[in-house]
């Protein structure tokens, strides 16, 4: 029995069909939009079929043979601002759908084209680059290097023994040689799969997904709720006495450095980590815009949200308690979360490790985010946002401490689980992105 193969076209999923006040029409996603002018009532026609359902390029065409060169001029933008899918169809039951993602080069209908006469010698395999999700009752294979995803009906189709799905997978680069450029190009090979998808999926450019500030859910409040446990309350500096003993800035960026090594016959004092929170992290004002609380702090911080909460796991300073704390950047003050205890002191010999030093740090500093405080707001980068602020704190850490003559030094990274088990955090809500060392420096 001979199998039937042929293409149907449909607008994409992300695609919405508007209509200005001057009778232009226009299609918009969310990676940019198109105007198409004003529409004849052929075109739209032909617009709105392939908006509700697949339809057969040609059966449109001969629906409209009264504006033929309208109708292929309009399949012709549609086609090149690829707003259209291309779904595969075998004796007339779908197998896959092409899709654009973000703005590839060629079409998705090209693509099946292509891939039908491709005549590939040897084995291919699944990029590893290549992800499978679900969406819906369909498996969708995407990769951050490839132009389009492709959408599978059956899930049996990606054992890769159907020799038209491996055309059509190979075409869109989202299967491989066995020995392909993704092992052997060295600036593709020190990619890991999870990090290029993070690059391409928090940047514009490679998706059509929802992306910025689309404020989906209601905001959370500018401050933790307080924690309760005991209060040390922490002394507050005077500005006039800092500002008369500091470096100047271009002093302070030249000397810095990351100093692992702490005195601890001399440590810290409760008055100097008082400062140094007071200088880098605490809440100078809040106000309340359109119904959402925005926060000061003296460094920056995406959309003034300040998601970044700081737990002092303190080893060694003079006059505060060792144990696990949490600064209130509202209050000024630490509140104990867990005392001092083999498990917190593991957390502390991890970031020693992590830093390459034996001695327990005079203070870690654990910073977490509360994750909501931004993704109420920012989709898609709002996790890269939180890991940019995490950059901008660890600088003001750093300078903060060089002009105070302590000892800073910035980590790489840490459990995030033992120490959401250890302070009672939930994983998806709150935890730990960041952590920073300070201490009074080795002589």
């Amino acid at each position: 029995m001979t199998t039937r193969l042929r293409t149907v076209i449909r607008l994409r999923a992300a695609a919405r069909v508007r209509t200005g006040e001057d009778g232009a029409t226009r299609l918009v996603s969310p990676s940019g939009g198109q105007s198409f002018g004003v529409l004849t009532s052929g075109q739209r026609l032909l617009l709105d079929a392939v908006a509700e359902r697949e339809c057969d390029e040609q059966e449109l065409l001969a629906g409209a043979v009264e504006e033929l060169p309208l109708a292929y001029a309009l399949l012709a933008q549609l086609h090149r601002g690829n707003w259209l899918a291309a779904t595969l169809l075998r004796d007339d039951r779908p197998v896959l759908t092409v899709v654009p993602a973000g703005r590839p080069t060629g079409t998705a209908a090209a693509v099946l084209g292509a891939a039908m006469g491709r005549n590939d010698k040897g084995t291919s395999v699944l990029s590893r680059f290549a992800l499978v999700r679900r969406n819906g009752s369909r498996l969708v294979v995407e990769s951050p290097r490839c132009g389009f995803a492709v959408e599978v009906d059956d899930p049996a189709l990606l054992r890769l023994d159907d020799p038209v799905v491996v055309a059509v997978l190979a075409e869109c680069g989202l299967a491989v040689p066995e020995l392909s450029e993704e092992d052997t190009d060295v600036a593709l090979a020190q990619w890991s799969p999870h990090e290029l998808w993070f690059h391409a999926r928090t940047r514009q450019g490679r998706h059509d997904l929802p992306w910025g500030a689309t404020r989906r859910f209601p905001a959370p409040p500018a401050h933790r709720a307080v924690r309760p446990g005991r209060v040390h309350r922490l002394p507050r500096p005077d500005p006039a006495a800092v500002a008369a003993r500091d470096p100047r800035l271009t002093e302070v960026m030249e000397t810095r450095r990351s100093v692992r090594e702490h005195d601890d016959a001399a440590p810290m004092t409760a008055t100097q980590l008082g400062e140094f929170l007071h200088r880098t992290a605490r809440t100078r004002s809040t106000v309340t815009r359109d119904g959402v609380e925005l926060a000061d702090r003296p460094h920056p911080s995406g959309g003034a949200l300040h998601e970044l909460e700081i737990y002092p796991v303190v080893g060694n300073v003079a006059g505060v308690p060792p144990g696990l704390h949490h600064y209130d950047p509202n209050l000024h003050h630490l509140t104990l979360v867990a005392a001092d205890s083999p498990v917190v002191r593991g957390i502390a010999r991890g970031a020693a490790a992590a830093a390459g030093t034996a001695a327990r740090p005079q203070v870690l500093f654990v910073i977490t985010a509360r994750f909501g405080r931004v993704m109420w707001k920012y989709e898609s980068m709002g996790y890269a946002l939180t890991l940019k602020n995490v950059g901008v704190l660890m600088s003001a850490m750093y300078l903060v401490a060089t002009a105070m003559n302590l000892a800073p030094c910035a980590l790489g990274g840490g459990d995030s689980d033992l120490f959401g088990r250890v302070a009672g955090l939930d994983y998806e809500s709150e935890s730990s992105v960041g952590e920073f060392l300070l201490g009074t420096p080795a002589a």
